[in-house]
């Protein structure tokens, strides 16, 4: 994902690679949703660490979709609090502490 790049559009260009994958290979059932999930955390940009590691650790069985959602929420969450990326500014960076009880909400 790119800096700035919308959440809502990496999330359904990341969809269309795995999909596209899967078509290639020839398989019937698609890439497991733990391994799709840690693609994606792998390939964020690191001020979303502290969510992904959040969800990772008190979800078990985390799905693809359920982790796509939360991180528009938090994209969403950043946006409304016009929380900078890294080189727009001073960047608020929310603590483990904090994301681990943002991550519990339903």
């Amino acid at each position: 994902m790119s800096e700035g790049e919308d959440m809502a559009d990496h999330l359904n260009r990341f969809r269309e690679l795995a999909n596209q994958v899967e078509s290639l290979s020839g398989k019937v059932k698609g890439m497991e949703e733990n391994k799709l999930v840690t693609l994606l955390s792998l390939n964020l940009p690191e001020f979303y660490q502290p969510i992904i590691m959040a969800l990772q650790s008190r979800t078990q069985g985390l799905t693809f979709d359920s982790f796509a959602s939360r991180l528009l929420q938090e994209s969403a969450r950043r946006e409304v609090a016009h929380i900078p990326h890294p080189g727009q500014g001073q960047m608020n960076t929310p603590t483990a502490v904090w994301a681990a009880k943002y991550a519990t909400r339903g």
